[in-house]
C-alpha cells in the first residue's frame, strides 16, 4: 500500500510540473510570431551585453542595459520597394536604412531570399530558413546556404555555407525599471558563409533572439559577427537591440485577473518581482473566501504555507521575509487557492 501511495504521489507531482511547463512556455507560431507587412518596427540600439547561458529556467539579468539610439525598420511588401522586382520569390521586405532584406513567409516557415543594397544584389538559390512553425524549447533545424552576389553590376561572387537554428533556452529576463518577463524563449541562429571571387572571405554570424508569448517580434537581440578577409585579417563586431515599446506594453498591467468568484473578479499582486528579501502579496476579496497560499521550489516541493484560512471580504496583504522562510537565490512558485480555484505565479529571488 505504501509503495502504491508513493507511485501516485510521483505521478501527481510529475503531472503538476510538466503540465505547468507545457502551458507556460512561449511557443513561436505563424499567427503570433511571423513577420508581417505594414508594420514599423522601432527598437533601441544598446551597449553590447553578453547573451548568457542556455538551458532551462535561466535568469538573464539585463537590468543594467544602456540604450544608445533608436533604430527603425519598416516591414512591407516587396512591391513597395524600389528593387523588389529583382527577387520575385519574396512576399515580405524589411527596409533597414538603405538596405532591403527579402523573405518568403508561409504558414510553415520563414525563408530569407536575399539582400539588396545600393552597391549589391545577393540572392540565395537555396534560401536560409530563419524559422519553422511551431517552434519551442528544444527544437532545432539546420541547412545549407547557396547563392550568388553581384557588386556594382560588375563583380560576381559565389556564396556557400550552412546554418543552424535552435531554441536553446527559456527563462526570465530582468530589465530596467524592476521589470521581469517570464517564460521567455531564446532562439540561437548561427550562419557560416564563404563568399568567393578570386579569393575567399569568411563570415560567422551568431544571433540570439528572446521572444515572449504576447509579442510578435523579439524583446532582445544580441549579435556576434566575425569576418575573415583573404589576407587573414579578422574583423569582429558586436551589436545588441532592445524592444522597449513591447516591454512597456507588457509591463503596464501589474495586476493579473485570475478567477471568477460569483459575479466578481479576484485580483492579486506579488511585488517586487524579482525581489531580494521582502515579498508583498496583496489581493482583494469581494466576499468571504477560503484562501490558501503556499510557496514551492522549482522541483515542486512545498517550502512554506503562508496562509490557510477563511478570510473576510476586503483587501488582504501578506509580507514574507525570504531569509526567515529559507529562500535562497533562484526561482520559486506561489500557489494560490481561492475556494476551489487554483493558480500559480513565478517569483525570482536575487541578491
Amino acid at each position: 500500500m505504501t509503495k502504491l501511495i508513493k507511485i501516485k504521489h510521483f505521478i501527481i507531482l510529475f503531472f503538476f510540473q510538466t503540465n505547468f511547463l507545457i502551458y507556460s512556455q512561449t511557443v513561436l507560431e505563424y499567427n503570433t510570431h511571423s513577420i508581417q507587412a505594414n508594420y514599423t518596427h522601432n527598437t533601441q540600439m544598446i551597449e553590447y551585453i553578453k547573451p548568457g547561458n542556455s538551458g532551462k529556467n535561466i535568469i538573464w539579468d539585463f537590468s543594467n542595459l544602456k540604450c544608445k539610439k533608436n533604430k527603425i525598420s519598416k516591414i512591407t511588401e516587396p512591391v513597395f520597394t524600389q528593387s523588389g522586382y529583382k527577387l520575385p520569390n519574396s512576399n515580405i521586405a524589411i527596409i533597414d536604412g538603405v538596405n532591403n532584406f527579402f523573405f518568403n513567409v508561409s504558414k510553415n516557415q520563414n525563408e530569407y531570399i536575399g539582400l539588396i543594397t545600393p552597391q549589391s544584389v545577393i540572392e540565395f538559390d537555396i534560401p536560409i530558413v530563419k524559422m519553422v512553425y511551431p517552434f519551442r524549447y528544444g527544437n532545432k533545424f539546420e541547412g545549407n546556404i547557396s547563392g550568388e552576389g553581384l557588386y556594382n553590376n560588375k563583380v560576381y561572387s559565389d556564396i556557400n555555407g550552412f546554418y543552424t537554428v535552435e531554441a536553446d533556452a527559456y527563462g526570465t529576463i530582468l530589465l530596467p525599471g524592476n521589470i521581469s518577463l517570464e517564460n521567455a524563449l531564446r532562439v540561437k541562429s548561427t550562419n557560416y558563409i564563404v563568399e568567393s571571387t578570386c579569393s575567399s572571405t569568411k563570415f560567422e554570424n551568431i544571433k540570439y533572439l528572446w521572444y515572449v508569448q504576447n509579442e510578435r517580434y523579439p524583446i532582445m537581440v544580441v549579435m556576434d559577427n566575425k569576418k575573415t578577409l583573404p589576407n587573414g585579417k579578422t574583423i569582429i563586431s558586436k551589436k545588441a537591440y532592445y524592444n522597449e515599446n513591447a516591454v512597456n506594453r507588457i509591463s503596464r498591467a501589474r495586476y493579473t485577473s485570475i478567477s471568477k468568484h460569483s459575479d466578481n473578479t479576484i485580483m492579486y499582486q506579488v511585488f517586487p518581482n524579482p525581489y531580494d528579501n521582502i515579498i508583498n502579496i496583496r489581493y482583494n476579496l469581494k466576499q468571504e473566501c477560503k484562501v490558501s497560499i503556499d510557496i514551492y521550489n522549482i522541483s515542486g516541493v512545498k517550502i512554506k504555507n503562508i496562509i490557510s484560512n477563511k478570510l473576510q471580504q476586503g483587501l488582504q496583504n501578506h509580507i514574507i521575509n525570504a531569509k526567515q522562510v529559507g529562500l535562497t537565490s533562484g526561482v520559486y512558485y506561489i500557489k494560490f487557492i481561492f475556494d476551489k480555484h487554483t493558480y500559480m505565479t513565478k517569483i525570482i529571488h536575487i541578491n
